[in-house]
C-alpha cells in the first residue's frame, strides 16, 4: 500500500491513496540515544571535575538513532 509524509496537519503518516486510507500519528521524535548521549557526556564531565551541565539540540527531526561507536567518539 503506498504511503507519504505528511507535511501538514494530522497524522505524520498518510498510508493510501488521494484521500489517505488512514493515517499514523508517531508518537515521540526524540530518540533514546539522544538522552543516553546526555547522561553519558554528564558523567564524563563529573569524572573529570567540570560542570556537568548539557544541552543537545538536533534539527526540527531528530536522527533515528547515534551509533554507539560515535557517543564514545563525541564523549572522548
Amino acid at each position: 500500500m503506498p504511503f507519504r509524509f505528511n507535511t501538514g496537519a494530522g497524522p505524520d503518516l498518510l498510508v493510501g491513496g488521494d484521500p489517505p486510507a488512514f493515517g499514523i500519528e508517531i508518537g515521540s521524535r526524540s530518540p533514546s540515544s539522544l538522552s543516553h548521549l546526555s547522561r553519558a557526556l554528564s558523567a564524563a564531565l563529573r569524572e573529570r571535575g567540570l560542570p556537568d551541565g548539557v544541552e543537545i539540540r538536533t534539527d526540527p527531526i531528530p536522527p533515528v538513532a547515534i551509533r554507539a561507536s560515535v557517543q564514545r567518539s563525541i564523549i572522548r
